[in-house]
């Protein structure tokens, strides 16, 4: 369990950005659902209860998710259960338990950037970007390729996804339902451009460029089968893997070609009108 030398609620987002870089052992605090695994010693946590970041909002253009916002909320809000085949609310009833997703927070899960997030790798497939307190906005492959260090700590504001002629679909393997993902694949059609992002590889979500390319401009000129081949020797090459306690290098990347294959079958059958 952590343990904090001070609780503080702070009522600004100023106020609460002056604390953070007080000292690199003060931090936000999320939902706290890793953290109070670790036997870290903090400073001050810092809290965000106040601030009214908690929440979502819509209008014809983008999607506005206040850090703040838990996986719960993400979960029932009635536009993103329908929202790019409804790939958010699918992501979500997938980790863990509801307890978890009542706590967890959108704006840890995001700013953290664990190698296991479910959450990371849909986000990316459709184009988020995040507002930084001091680092303004900036594409979310921008921010989770950024190199973190004391000097550029940060407070994650809000995550904005723009409401696109969409559809995607998410696809994880795991060894029992509560468990952090082996491997998990998310691939979206934006238009008639394809994105493919992996995560839990075990590192960070990577977006495959090249996979992606190729996708975008043979789907409809090669068979299904020919394209699946092709991408999928396209993805293991491209996209570095590696071994922890939940598998191996190789095994993920066995498995990286049966979940492109099963994401490329959704998406390609998904009845939609394109421009």
């Amino acid at each position: 369990m952590f343990t904090l030398r001070e609780f503080y609620e702070a009522d600004s987002i100023k106020d609460a950005y002056d604390i953070l870089t007080k000292s690199k052992r003060n931090m936000v605090l999320g939902g706290n659902m890793f953290l109070k695994m670790s036997n870290k010693k903090l400073g001050v946590g810092i809290d965000l209860s106040n601030l009214h970041l908690n929440k979502i909002n819509i209008n014809d253009r983008i999607i506005s998710i206040g850090t703040s916002v838990t996986l719960s909320q993400l979960e029932e809000n009635s536009f993103l259960q329908s929202y790019s085949g409804g790939v958010i609310k699918k992501m979500i009833e997938t980790i863990s338990s509801k307890q978890l997703r009542n706590m967890a927070t959108v704006g840890a899960s995001v700013y953290a950037n664990y190698g296991f997030s479910d959450i990371v790798p849909v986000f990316l497939a459709l184009n988020a970007r995040v507002h930084l307190y001091n680092g303004g906005w900036m594409n979310l492959s921008d921010f989770i390729n950024r190199r973190k260090t004391s000097g550029n700590r940060d407070i994650l504001i809000e995550v904005e996804i723009p409401i696109e002629e969409s559809f995607a679909y998410y696809t994880g393997v795991r060894a029992t339902a509560g468990d952090f993902c082996i491997l998990n694949l998310t691939l979206s059609r934006i238009k008639d451009e394809f994105k493919v992002v992996v995560g839990a590889r075990p590192m960070k979500a990577i977006i495959a460029e090249r996979t992606s390319e190729y996708i975008t401009e043979h789907y409809d000129i090669l068979t299904f089968d020919e394209l699946v081949k092709n991408a999928g020797e396209i993805l293991v090459n491209e996209v570095e893997f590696g071994t922890n306690m939940r598998a191996s290098k190789e095994y993920r990347t066995y498995l990286s070609k049966g979940l492109l294959q099963k994401a490329l079958k959704e998406v390609l059958n998904e009845n939609i009108a394109y421009d």
